[in-house]
Order: C-alpha cells, then sequence, then structure tokens
C-alpha cells in the first residue's frame, strides 16, 4: 500500500477515517449524571443490570468451587 504523509496527518485531526468526531464523545460524569433523558435511564439500567448480573455470576461461580 502506498501512502503519503497526507494521509497518516488526517488521522490525526480530531476526525476518524469514517467520518466520525473523536472529541464528540467526552466522559464528564457531573453533567452526565444530571442527564434524566430516557435513552440515559435506559442505558443506566442496562449497565446495572450487567454488573448485577456479573455479580451472581461470580458468586455463583465461586459457591460451586468453595461448596458454598
Amino acid at each position: 500500500i502506498k501512502m503519503v504523509t497526507e494521509d497518516f496527518d488526517s488521522l490525526f485531526d480530531g476526525i476518524s477515517m469514517f467520518g466520525f468526531d473523536t472529541f464528540e464523545e467526552v466522559y464528564s460524569p457531573l453533567f452526565d449524571s444530571q442527564d434524566n433523558s430516557p435513552a440515559a435511564n435506559l442505558l443506566e439500567a442496562a449497565s446495572l443490570n450487567f454488573v448485577l448480573s456479573s455479580v451472581e455470576h461470580s458468586m455463583q461461580l465461586l459457591g460451586k468451587h468453595h461448596n458454598l
């Protein structure tokens, strides 16, 4: 593959090769915690479900190995 230096410069200008702004999504917990939109609530519920499922699975595995 033959590339010129301009090809490399375009990869690091804040826009990815797929056209997405790489600086668009920035984690800001103080701002994000005040978001009460339905999508934010759904994402929070899904995240909690994943964490609880992971903890439950770990406890089940621990119980099998230690005869709890």
